[in-house]
């Protein structure tokens, strides 16, 4: 999402003037996944897959919960490591 301040001014006939700042946000609807899937990894052998996505407005920071003991992923969206446990 986007925040920006916009001010907006208004007169009347008479002259008279009035101005406000209003905060607008603008939020990032066509943000998505471009990994929808992730290539099997196996116990004791060193794994690196990079997660994308598209739209919104980058940079993207990415987190994961779930993964496998062993594996972590980095805000940049790499998932790797050694897998531990199947």
């Amino acid at each position: 999402m986007t925040t920006v301040n916009v001010t907006v001014t208004v007169t009347d006939s008479l002259g008279a003037i009035v101005a406000e700042t209003m905060t607008l946000n603008i939020n990032d609807e066509d943000l998505k996944f471009g990994t929808t899937t992730l290539p099997d990894g196996k116990v004791g052998e060193t794994y690196s897959e990079t997660v994308t996505a598209e739209g919104g407005t980058p940079p993207y920071v990415f987190t994961a919960e779930g993964l496998p003991l062993g594996l972590t992923i980095d805000s940049a969206g790499v998932i790797s490591g050694t897998p531990t446990l199947s």
